[in-house]
């Protein structure tokens, strides 16, 4: 898979780690709302290395993303999705481009709970680089989840607003700035209702990255301190 435009693929690598490690990956969540009251961050994924021999996992960004209208639980579900699309000039008709990114421009989604909790997404053209819009249009208030398209269609979700206000309008501008920590307790699409605890071990703006890059895991023989450094 040629990886081009604002997508990347990071390549994790680990050799005798002496335990089995995993790597719980999220973003960095916008400034918007009050973090783990109104925003909650959610972990994209969650990857998997073994105490012996040499283990190999990947995080593929591919920088399309989607609105979920949620309910209210633990895990983000892949329930009633629609990916982000841009209209036409005219506003009479929509294009679905294969690819988009949260840097091309002005998304919106409408969450309308009269279509049977259909979500109806509308965008007007690209004037605002990197902003995401999402219009409320429901008779209460809203839980919605954003997340990233994977190469297999499915939705990784990765923020969740909870209670967004009937005939409110989200606007934010995100950054993939992504973020990784060595803890175990943790699955994919799990909301995060707090700080991670453990030592933040990765945090770099993906947009500042090479379009693959490989990532040494290593765990020091004397402090037993685990990092990921930069492959040579």
């Amino acid at each position: 898979m040629s990886i081009t435009g604002n997508a990347r693929k990071l390549t994790f690598v680990s050799k005798n780690l002496g335990k089995d490690i995993d790597l719980m990956l999220m973003f960095e969540p916008p400034k918007l709302g009050e973090l783990y009251t109104d925003l909650y961050p959610v972990c994209w994924k969650v990857l998997q290395f073994s105490a012996s021999n040499i283990s190999t996992a990947v995080a593929l960004y591919t920088a399309d993303t989607a609105f979920m209208k949620e309910d209210d639980s633990n895990i983000v579900s892949a329930l009633n999705v629609q990916k982000c699309q841009v209209r036409e000039p005219n506003y009479d008709k929509f294009a679905y481009p294969q690819s988009h990114s949260i840097h091309s421009g002005w998304r919106d989604m409408l969450v309308d709970d009269q279509h049977q909790g259909k979500q109806l997404p509308y965008c007007a053209r690209s004037r605002y680089p990197g902003l995401i819009q999402c219009k409320i249009q429901s008779t209460k208030p809203a839980d919605v989840a954003f997340g990233i398209v994977g190469k297999d269609q499915s939705v990784s979700p990765i923020f969740k607003w909870n209670g967004l206000a009937v005939d409110s309008n989200l606007a934010v501008k995100l950054s993939p700035v992504l973020k990784i920590y060595g803890v175990s307790d943790y699955q994919s699409s799990e909301i995060l209702r707090g700080d991670v605890t453990t030592e933040e071990l990765f945090n770099q703006d993906l947009t500042k990255l090479p379009h693959e890059s490989t990532w040494n895991v290593v765990r020091d023989p004397s402090s037993l301190q685990l990092k990921i450094v930069r492959a040579k």
